[in-house]
């Protein structure tokens, strides 16, 4: 399988895309990654990028990923609007569209509820499948409200075990596996990204399994 990530910065933060490789790897489903990302950019600015554009229509792929600017989130219409076209092409080029769903700032959980209204609203209206990043993080933090999901320099972006929350969310959405149980210490090609704690990769393992259904 192979699958493009599009996106910004809450994408390649703690190299998810490569993370999700790791966890397919460990049970025998290999997936083959590629990422097109910039940090801060929007799936309006994507819209607009050659390179974005002729990946999908070219590249091959399996699935594809896509991920909106996520603070400020700048709701429905916007998300709908940017995300058709995209989606469009990625289905004219073979592939299935995936909404990566990203959690809000840890200083505004009030964000929340729109952000996950305008996912809702949009997998509904383009049929596409949502990876539910946004709702394994609540789920685990109402289990464990002091879990590490946030990177606490800037309490926007994922700490690794919010990028493996993700990532097992991932697993769950692409390869219709069940998460849990999963190794908590990751390397890819020699090179370490993440290792947890077991209990709490249990804790988001689990989150992940009852979210993404």
């Amino acid at each position: 399988m192979r699958v493009l990530f599009v996106g910004n910065s809450h994408t390649f933060c703690n190299a998810l895309p490569w993370q999700v490789a790791a966890l397919a790897a460990s049970i025998g489903a290999p997936i083959d990654v590629t990422m097109l990302t910039v940090g801060g950019m929007s799936l309006e600015w994507h819209r607009g990028q050659p390179m974005t554009l002729d990946a999908l229509r070219f590249g091959g792929f399996d699935a594809v990923s896509f991920q909106q600017v996520s603070h400020p989130f700048p709701g429905t219409a916007a998300l709908l609007r940017d995300l058709e076209p995209l989606a469009d092409l990625a289905r004219a080029g073979g592939a299935r569209p995936l909404l990566y769903e990203v959690w809000p700032e840890q200083d505004h959980p009030e964000n929340a509820t729109p952000m996950n209204q305008a996912y809702a609203a949009a997998e509904e209206s383009l049929g596409i499948d949502g990876v539910p990043a946004a709702r394994a993080w609540s789920r685990a933090l109402e289990r464990e409200p002091a879990l590490p999901l946030y990177d606490p320099s800037d309490r926007r972006h994922a700490a690794p075990l919010g990028s493996y929350a993700a990532a097992c969310c991932f697993v769950k959405v692409l390869l219709e596996r069940d998460p849990r149980g999963l190794p908590a210490r990751l390397a890819w090609r020699g090179t370490a990204l993440v290792d947890l704690d077991p209990a709490q990769a249990a804790v988001v393992q689990a989150a992940a399994m009852a979210s993404a259904v």
